[in-house]
Parts: structure tokens; C-alpha cells; sequence
């Protein structure tokens, strides 16, 4: 496969995190278009808002008021919940058809040594170890470089 002979060119550290990245990138792409950033964007502001008053009317005693503010702010979390459900399942299509070209490639294989031992894994991890070590960080800096607020 050209996938195989693509990495055979990489260390498998560095050809995972290849992978990781360009998958995504993929992913991030998916919800760039699906979702309506400035939309979430304002959602997420006004999420905000509201558990401040919430929280200012709780300390003040109002409970009738905290109430409402609870009660419009899990709407809208519903609200962005929803708006992030499209491109959670493209994700996860994604994810399900790349994982396993990637396990056929690294199956059983140590593929980083890591400097300080982890509990679980210890010092030495596969393929789905560095992924997941690399994908974490990696994604947080995607999202940010793309302007993606869901």
C-alpha cells in the first residue's frame, strides 16, 4: 500500500504524528464548515453571562431569578450541544475509517520511548498511545490556529 511506503520513509513517531495532525486538520475542517463559528461564539459569551447572574443572584438570594438563568443557560448549552452534533459524527466516521490503516501499519509495535514512565503504559508506548499523547495538544493548537469555538 502507498500508506505503508510512505511511512517506511518516517521514524513512527514522527509519521504517527503526521498522521495525527493530518487527521486533525481533517476533523477541524468538518467543524469549521458545519458549524457557525460566530454563532457558538456568541453562545458561548452569553453561556457565560448567565452563570454570572446566576451566580450573582444566588448570592443575593434571588432564587427566582437564578432560576431562570439556569434554566436559559442549559437551553443554551442544549443549543451548542446541537450544533456540534453534525461534525461529532463526521469525526467519528473519520476517525473509524483512519485508526485501522494506521493500526495494519504500527500493530504491536513501540513506537515512542517516553522519557518519563506513565502509569499503564510505563515508558515505552505503541501507536494509540502516541496518538493519543500527541493528539491532545495537537488539537487545542488546530482549533486555536483555525478560530474553532466548538
Amino acid at each position: 500500500m502507498v500508506l505503508e511506503s510512505i511511512a517506511a520513509s518516517f521514524s513512527p513517531i514522527i509519521f504517527v504524528s503526521m498522521y495525527s495532525t493530518a487527521m486533525l486538520v481533517l476533523i477541524n475542517v468538518f467543524y469549521r464548515i458545519l458549524v457557525n463559528q460566530t454563532k457558538a461564539k456568541e453562545t458561548k459569551e452569553l453561556i457565560a453571562e448567565l452563570s454570572k447572574k446566576m451566580k450573582e443572584n444566588q448570592k443575593s438570594g434571588n432564587k427566582e431569578e437564578a432560576g431562570k438563568a439556569m434554566s436559559r443557560m442549559m437551553q443554551e448549552q442544549g443549543g451548542l450541544m446541537r450544533m456540534s452534533m453534525k461534525p461529532m459524527i463526521v469525526s467519528l466516521v473519520i476517525v473509524i475509517i483512519f485508526l485501522p490503516v494506521i493500526s495494519g501499519i504500527y500493530n504491536g509495535m513501540t513506537v515512542a520511548s517516553l522519557p518519563i514512565p506513565l502509569p499503564v503504559v510505563n515508558q515505552s508506548v505503541g501507536w494509540l498511545g502516541w496518538y493519543i499523547i500527541f493528539s491532545i495538544p495537537a488539537a487545542i493548537v488546530i482549533r486555536k490556529l483555525m478560530k474553532i469555538s466548538v
